[in-house]
């Protein structure tokens, strides 16, 4: 709460000194009621505050901005490199566990989409899509740029499959079996996709239950997941996916 205080009253500061600078009311009730430079021509204390106004508005604040915008993208690398490291440990993990070496994996974010379209069919049509948000170091981003999935009220990919059962979903049989009729793709969406082997979703959940974020891992590679270390993967997976969440806010914006 100090903190939003002191953020509108530094940006308030500059328009209230610049706007003393114009009226000359009130720079004479801050000489007469609250003793303000007494002895000094009301002329020149306008001049004043009407240049130091403009000096916080062009610099100061800007300088400020610069500022914090800096130090959030400090923060988003600090986060990126932590995910970073987290993504080797767990895959070197999953082949230790598995036994499988042959194991390179995308982590791609998939956020429900925004903005007046969707917000239109949400209120008109009940429609809910989902849209990538690849973070490079994470992921290949390759061709996916603008893939979006819809999770409601039709399910598409493994990303409204996982929107719909609330639980880790996995396919890894993606090359061989007839991807475009099971999950109700589009060729658009084929386009995008074309040459994945494998792919598993994790849905991550907000403080009133509803799916917020799902976590899509997927390769060109064949992994083979069995009822032997099904658990293992689905353990290993939601816990990366977990540790994840908390970033993510940063990562995205």
């Amino acid at each position: 709460m100090k903190t939003y205080l002191k953020i509108v009253l530094l940006s308030l500061l500059p328009v209230i000194l610049v706007y003393i600078g114009k009226s000359v009311s009130s720079a004479e009730w801050l000489q007469d009621k609250i003793g303000i430079f007494p002895g000094t021509e009301v002329a020149d204390l306008m001049s004043v505050s009407f240049f130091v106004g403009i000096f916080f508005s062009g610099l100061i604040i800007p300088t400020r901005l610069a500022y914090a915008v800096e130090k959030n993208r400090k923060i988003k690398d600090n986060y990126l490199k932590t995910l970073e490291n987290k993504k080797k440990i767990f895959v070197e993990a999953i082949k230790s566990e598995v036994g499988q070496q042959n194991i390179h994996l995308n982590i791609r974010i998939f956020t429900k989409r925004k903005g007046l379209c969707a917000w239109i069919n949400g209120l008109f049509r009940g429609k809910i899509e989902f849209e990538i948000r690849n973070i490079p170091g994470l992921a290949n981003i390759g061709n996916t740029d603008g893939l979006k999935f819809e999770v409601k009220p039709k399910k598409q990919g493994i990303v409204g499959y996982v929107y719909d059962e609330r639980s880790m979903i996995y396919d890894d049989e993606l090359e061989s079996s007839n991807t475009k009729e099971i999950y109700n793709l589009t060729d658009f969406q084929m386009e995008k996709t074309s040459g994945t082997k494998f792919a598993l979703g994790v849905p991550l959940f907000d403080k009133k239950s509803n799916v917020e974020v799902i976590i899509a891992m997927d390769s060109d590679d064949q992994i083979k997941i069995d009822e032997e270390n099904e658990g293992k993967w689905h353990l290993m997976a939601t816990r990366y996916c977990q540790a994840m969440h908390h970033c993510i806010p940063i990562l995205v914006n």
